[in-house]
């Protein structure tokens, strides 16, 4: 089961059961997407918040069209 969680208004986090993480960060001045492929040392930090799947989905899409868009 994928966990998500929010560390301020721009910056997404998704951690799956093989701890597979999906980073998104989606700044004015800064856009970016990073995947980590069982990375067992990330470690959710005290001030992040957990969200909902479709809070993610939203920053993904947002940062996916950001990225293409400068193609």
């Amino acid at each position: 089961m994928n966990k998500y969680y929010k560390k301020d208004d721009n910056s997404f986090v998704r951690v799956d059961k093989e701890k597979n993480i999906t980073y998104v960060k989606t700044y004015t001045f800064y856009t970016n997407i990073e995947i980590w492929y069982k990375y067992k040392q990330y470690k959710i930090e005290e001030k992040m918040q957990e969200t909902t799947e479709i809070e993610f989905n939203k920053a993904y899409k947002k940062a996916l069209t950001k990225l293409v868009s400068k193609i």
